[in-house]
């Protein structure tokens, strides 16, 4: 693969958007934790504590 990324680089933050299916499916299968991210608007909010609660009751 390529070079170890410079430890600056590893604390830098990517600010993405995924459909709420995929923030659902990565929950569910735990590839992902509440804690692990942040919405950045209320909407986002919103819809991001719906998808973890549907989340847990599969």
């Amino acid at each position: 693969m390529g070079k170890p990324l410079p430890e600056q680089q590893l604390t830098q933050r990517v600010q993405l958007e995924l459909p709420v299916d995929v923030l659902r499916r990565l929950l569910r299968e735990r590839s992902l934790v509440a804690s692990e991210f942040r919405c950045l608007n209320r909407n986002s909010s919103r819809a991001g504590w719906r998808a973890l609660k549907e989340s847990l009751m599969e």
